[in-house]
């Protein structure tokens, strides 16, 4: 009857639409998980934030790293990371805050965020599932294994001969307009020179000089941080106010 062929008709609709809502939705999570491991050098490369910001990752000697700047303004448990615009604000902040460099969003793409160490050390994790902000001893394997001229951990100040030329991307570090200088980016880090928020709420060195957080403390007000200068072969570990605003790198667990 009409009845019975209009019934059988709505059944099949509905059965059509669940499988394909199920074969997308299956799709969808196989697409995010890929996004979120890595499987040696036949992987995928790249690798996505609680925000859904997607980083490149390479691999340097035995470690996995992002080959970009953290850009997250959110914890890993979904927590927000506040954005802090004012200098009075940043200079009194004993917590996690983020902002862009000059509180400019176009610097965002290129740059990513700059992180207060407080932000760096929270429990909930800022780094993408899996992954962590690089400790001290993270950032020396790294640079011990590019440039075997650092090969004393607790060697403190510039370190080493081309670490940081290895390192630096190419086309970025400039001063007064002389251009790039000792950069080859030969393992495809790509350290920019994204400048620094200092503890008095002002932003400094943009394309000058690169800073990054370690998870490392040194005391209760300071915390240990590498540092790239634009005409530097060398790599400087040393320790700064926790308040400071610098980039920061994540490495895979």
């Amino acid at each position: 009857t009409m009845k019975t062929k209009k019934r059988i008709l709505i059944y099949l609709a509905v059965i059509t639409f669940v499988m394909f809502f199920t074969i997308t939705n299956i799709a969808g999570n196989k697409l995010f998980h890929a996004q979120n491991k890595y499987q040696g050098d036949k992987g995928i490369d790249r690798i996505s934030d609680i925000d859904g910001n997607i980083y490149k990752i390479v691999k340097i000697g035995k470690q996995w790293w992002m080959a970009e700047n953290l850009r997250t303004t959110k914890y890993s448990n979904g927590d927000p990371v506040p954005m802090v615009i004012a200098k009075k604000d940043w200079v009194s902040q004993n917590t996690g805050a983020w902002c862009w460099y000059e509180n400019e969003k176009d610097f965002d793409a290129p740059y990513g965020k700059l992180y207060n160490w407080y932000a760096v050390n929270d429990s909930r994790n800022i780094c993408p599932e899996g992954w962590r902000v690089a400790t001290d001893e993270d950032w020396y394997i790294l640079e011990n294994f590019v440039d075997p001229d650092i090969n004393n951990p607790d060697a403190t100040n510039w370190r080493g001969k081309d670490a940081a030329t290895k390192l630096k991307v190419k086309t970025n570090y400039k001063a007064g307009g002389t251009g790039t200088r000792k950069a080859t980016d030969e393992y495809n880090f790509s350290a920019l020179s994204g400048g620094y928020r200092h503890s008095h709420g002002i932003f400094l060195s943009i394309e000058g000089t690169g800073m990054w957080w370690t998870a490392t403390e040194y005391t209760d007000d300071y915390a240990w941080y590498r540092m790239m200068y634009y005409d530097l072969g060398s790599i400087r570990r040393i320790t700064d106010c926790k308040r400071l605003g610098y980039s920061v790198r994540c490495v895979k667990n």
